[in-house]
């Protein structure tokens, strides 16, 4: 027996729905996985009367035979619809089934006085399908039911499958903030979530959840690829909704000023988006708030989307870190505030992400040993557990269980300055090493970064590589402690750096995964490296560490920040041979001590 619900639309009208047996719909677009007909009423029980009588038709057909064409059904029921617009004598109100095996149709819930019906009914049958009035059973009504609920929706989906696209996207970020809470995971993803799902909720604005299709999802991954960027999209066709944006920018009549077409998302952006959306998608599924095949066809549709080509990460060349720690802005020198001076340095000498530089409190340095000190990379609020060994709640965020670690301090750190400037800060009291204060979304790393990389290495420096950026600094510390490994073992041939031991003295140090590097090349995990691989020695990282050799490039050593202390930068002066003079510089504190 074919498969049929009562489906109530939005204006409170119900749709009898039939599903099409795999051996009927054939290969054509038009062969559909099912058949939906309004019943042209809001009385559920009218509506379920009419239901029935279409199913004894679909039932004949279906035992005919023959592959289905969707629309020709769909219209021929319909037309039979149209007959009761009003409910006519003889509409059944009870149930009644056909076996096409015995060639008998038996009719159930009748109710006395209701034999006439069955009668008017039997007729109509007879005008539509050869089926002999002996061949008739009649069964007496069931008992009533008591307290009969019936379900809130009939097609398998909850009652949230109603909600507008925006209310369910607002409940789904809720949820996330708690997740955030829970330290689950970070503040950002919350705002960039949200940011990612503001497009797909204005492009189905006013879209219940449950009406979005697999093709629905399709046709909005290869739409949003001519929507234009966030930082262009302001002041373009001001009072435009999104798709008739994306309408100007299809037809090529979204141009700036000069003419030139606005910028567009590109392709690892759209995959972002559709990855943001799937986990939307996933969280809706939880709550059967949108159709089964939109959830499972969800991850072939965000893997057909283009990978894109992210702008890769490289390391600095031996010029680019010699042009950055010889600027003038070191040596003046010109900065006001600890981490415009430290970030880049304690970069260099430990290959920590930003992050994780930047969220360093006086309690992550330590003395190991009489003159040999290590740097501690975690999430606790300040470097240290609770007496009971427990983890204090903490601002601090690690990228993963991986990047929680420690590591020496490099010899070169701390002729720098590093170990004074630790010890003024920890007796001056301060908690956070340099400085630097957590942004609400974007954690330690906001300031800072953009500092780095729009003030100094853009403008002072004069890097303005897309691939040229602070995680440069942890590319430039693998690569050249790779490159030591290999050839302290006396070999120059690129092999896989985790064939040498201290590969994965390398990989614990800068955070990655140790079991990892062990079964890359086999795609899966390994139950006795996640387990038992411990901790390597400080003796062995230190070994290791020596290698890097930063002494060919001139970083100045740190001076002191004063309170408040304001002084402008002077880009480079002119040589004596241009000017005809000897240069001539003055700090812009000694020069207050002469005023």
């Amino acid at each position: 027996m074919a498969a049929s619900y009562l489906v109530q639309t939005r204006n409170g009208v119900y749709c009898a729905r039939f599903v099409v047996p795999l051996a009927f719909r054939g290969s054509s677009k038009s062969a559909g996985r099912e058949i939906r007909v309004s019943t042209l009423t809001k009385d559920p029980r009218d509506a379920a009367a009419r239901a029935r009588l279409l199913r004894v038709l679909y039932e004949s057909l279906l035992h005919q035979g023959g592959v289905f064409c969707r629309e020709s059904i769909s219209t021929y029921f319909q037309s039979i619809m149209a007959q009761f617009k009003a409910p006519p004598p003889g509409t059944p109100k009870f149930g009644m089934e056909y076996d096409f095996a015995t060639g008998k149709v038996k009719f159930e819930d009748v109710k006395p006085g209701e034999e006439a019906t069955v009668m008017s009914m039997l007729e109509d049958m007879q005008n539509r399908l050869p089926l002999p009035a002996a061949q008739i059973a009649v069964s007496p009504p069931a008992p009533p039911a008591t307290a009969a609920i019936a379900p809130a929706r009939t097609d398998g989906l909850s009652e949230d499958a109603r909600l507008p696209i925006a209310t369910m996207v607002d409940e789904y970020l809720e949820s996330q903030e708690g997740r955030a809470l829970r330290d689950e995971i970070g503040p950002k993803n919350v705002s960039q979530r949200a940011t990612r799902l503001r497009l797909f909720t204005s492009y189905f604005e006013g879209k219940a959840i449950g009406d979005i299709t697999p093709n629905d999802i399709k046709t909005y991954m290869d739409d949003i690829a001519f929507y234009p960027t966030s930082r262009d999209v302001i002041g373009i066709a001001p009072g435009r909704s999104v798709r008739e944006v994306i309408k100007l920018s299809k037809a090529n009549k979204l141009r700036r000023d000069d003419g030139k077409p606005y910028d567009t998302l590109s392709e690892a952006t759209v995959k972002g988006y559709m990855l943001a959306l799937a986990n939307f998608i996933g969280f809706c599924d939880l709550k059967l708030a949108v159709l089964d095949r939109t959830a499972s066809r969800m991850k072939s549709i965000v893997d057909s989307a283009p990978k894109g080509e992210r702008n890769p990460k490289e390391p600095f060349t031996d010029g680019e870190l010699t042009s950055v720690f010889s600027c003038r802005y070191f040596w003046q020198p010109a900065y006001n505030l600890p981490h415009q001076y430290w970030t880049p340095v304690i970069g260099l000498f430990t290959g920590a992400r930003l992050s994780e530089i930047c969220q360093l409190t006086t309690g992550d340095i330590k003395e190991y040993e009489p003159g040999a000190w290590q740097i501690s990379f975690n999430d606790d609020e300040d470097g240290e557990d609770d007496e009971d060994g427990s983890r204090r709640k903490s601002n601090k965020r690690l990228k993963n269980k991986s990047s929680r670690r420690v590591m020496p301090v490099h010899p070169q750190l701390v002729e720098l300055g590093f170990i004074d400037f630790w010890k003024k800060r920890k007796k001056e009291g301060n908690v956070n090493l340099l400085g630097v204060k957590a942004a609400k979304k974007d954690g330690y790393g906001k300031v800072p970064g953009d500092f780095f990389r729009n003030t100094l290495l853009r403008e002072y420096v004069g890097i303005n590589s897309d691939t040229k950026v602070f995680h440069s600094f942890r590319y430039t510390f693998i690569t050249r402690l790779r490159q030591a490994i290999i050839d302290n073992a006396g070999t120059r041939v690129e092999e896989n750096i985790e064939n040498y031991p201290e590969g994965l003295v390398l990989r614990q140090m800068v955070g990655h995964s140790i079991a990892s590097g062990f079964t890359r090349s086999t795609g899966k995990s390994d139950v006795h490296i996640n387990t038992y691989m411990g901790e390597v020695s400080m003796e062995a990282r230190v070994r290791l560490l020596n290698r890097l050799d930063m002494t060919r490039f001139p970083i100045a050593k740190y001076k002191d920040v004063k309170p408040g202390q304001r002084i402008r930068y002077n880009p480079e002066p002119k040589s004596a041979s241009q000017s005809g003079k000897e240069d001539f510089g003055i700090d812009g504190g000694v020069l207050g001590g002469l005023l």
